[in-house]
């Protein structure tokens, strides 16, 4: 699918051909767009360094031609292999944060950001002192409730040692190292003892079924950030039907998200298993399950 750099010249050249081509071939958008002229303008523009807002006059500017060769080798790979944007610039937006993003960890997405730019609100009823993010992936949500909450010491847990070294490398370029950290943990396992005013998780939640079926673009991603097989045992003995014993200081939030189409639901209140040093008075939960329709 390359393109001779004589016939496009310009940045509009590119991100025009890009549209065209991502209609012809159904090329999916899900991972940080939602259209073709988005996904061109952030390849095209991401590729070459270039911030996404630049004035539009910017666009009629004629390119070398080893940033044509670097334009076609992108736009193909994301047309012919289907690899998602994030992956081949290696960056992703999550609440207005750059992240470092490689094909160790999902590619950051999460309803909870509008929650996390409202600080929880009206769930969380005090400014918490101590975060975790669960099946933290990239960091991206713990780090940004670190930057909403800027007196919290924040935990970024995950199973993935994989994850945890991009997370890692995600606190280093927004400089939190004092009061962030990662901890390797199945669940809650790793975390015996500690205690947290504020939980917000992103847990995997499709199942084997489903995963097979999805976009190409998804199959990108770690396998071990989907199937919600592989938590089931862990959450089973997470949360307990029994209402809240102690103090309602904590808010947990769990999240799943949209892949198509989709339906919500509310949680009921529910605690943490007894043993865990930690109880929730609230657990807001936003489901969101695909829609077989």
């Amino acid at each position: 699918m390359i393109v001779s750099p004589s016939r496009l010249q310009t940045l509009r050249d590119y991100i025009r051909w890009a549209v065209s081509r991502f209609h012809e071939h159904e090329v999916y958008f899900g991972h940080g767009t939602d259209n073709a002229w988005d996904e061109a303008r952030l390849l095209v523009l991401g590729g070459l360094h270039l911030p996404w807002a630049m004035a539009d006059a910017y666009l009629d500017c004629r390119l070398e031609e080893a940033e044509c060769l670097h334009l076609n080798e992108l736009l193909s790979r994301r047309i012919e292999e289907r690899v998602p944007a994030a992956y081949l610039l290696g960056e992703a937006w999550f609440c207005g944060l750059p992240f470092i993003v490689d094909e160790r960890v999902l590619v950051p997405r999460s309803p909870i950001a509008e929650y996390i730019e409202r600080q929880f609100a009206p769930w969380l009823p005090k400014t918490p002192a101590r975060i975790l993010d669960l099946c933290t992936g990239s960091g991206c949500i713990g780090i940004a409730c670190a930057y909403e909450f800027p007196d919290a010491e924040v935990v970024l847990a995950d199973l993935s040692y994989d994850a945890l070294e991009v997370a890692n490398l995600n606190i280093e370029q927004h400089e939190l190292e004092g009061r962030v950290y990662t901890v390797q943990s199945d669940g809650f396992d790793g975390l015996p003892g500690q205690r947290f005013d504020l939980i917000v998780s992103n847990p995997p939640y499709v199942d084997l079924e489903d995963f097979a079926s999805m976009p190409d673009e998804y199959q990108h991603e770690p396998s071990l950030a989907w199937p919600a097989v592989t938590m089931a045992s862990t959450w089973s003995g997470v949360c307990s039907p029994r209402p809240p014993t102690i103090s309602p200081m904590m808010a947990c939030w769990w999240s799943r998200s949209a892949i198509a189409r989709s339906t919500s639901r509310r949680c009921t209140r529910r605690s943490i298993s007894p043993g865990w040093n930690s109880s929730a008075a609230v657990m807001a939960c936003s489901c969101w399950r695909r829609s077989s329709a």
